[in-house]
């Protein structure tokens, strides 16, 4: 299991089947073509819907624009580092559904 402490708060950071369903519905694509191509570009927007994804099975009420203002507010009081925030979210995509499902794959062929 993933945590940060985000907005005062230790979060679970998961890509559950729902985070990768709302990751879909943001980006109208495959997921598949999200990982492949959005990040891959390694941007901040990435990295903050990636996040707000990881979030989303714990608390649907939160919004994009949201945790964008919670990462400030966790960077700006030294809750946080943008290198830890970077090494929780490959944690998280690690022990994914969609990578436990690819390495499965994998093993059997």
């Amino acid at each position: 299991m993933t945590t940060i402490k985000l907005g005062g708060k230790e979060r679970e950071l998961k890509f559950s089947f729902a985070s990768l369903r709302a990751l879909e519905n943001y980006y109208k694509k495959p997921i598949g073509k999200i990982f492949s191509e959005d990040v891959a570009n390694e941007s901040l927007e990435t990295l903050v819907v990636m996040l707000w994804a990881c979030l989303y099975k714990s608390d649907k009420k939160l919004t994009v624009e949201k945790v964008e203002e919670l990462i400030d507010e966790s960077l700006e009081n030294e809750e946080l580092t943008f290198e830890d925030l970077k090494i929780a979210m490959q944690e998280a995509f690690n022990n994914s559904v969609l990578t436990k499902t690819k390495k499965e794959a994998d093993e059997k062929n």
